[in-house]
């Protein structure tokens, strides 16, 4: 689930898989999607600015 802030989404999506995963999702708010591979048993962030409709920042992906 997201976690709206103040000027921007922050997305924390955590993988307890034991296989590679692909993630493909869209932000409702924004509108902006992500689209990322997250390796077993990982975690990944993403940040979305509301103002930019972009990913302002992001991590492992």
């Amino acid at each position: 689930f997201p976690i709206v802030l103040e000027d921007s989404v922050l997305y924390i999506i955590a993988s307890e898989s034991a296989e590679n995963s692909k993630i493909e999702l869209r932000d409702k708010l924004t509108g902006v999607r992500l689209s990322l591979q997250i390796s077993s048993q990982h975690a990944a962030i993403a940040v979305i600015g509301k103002k930019s409709k972009t990913v302002v920042a992001k991590y492992r992906f």
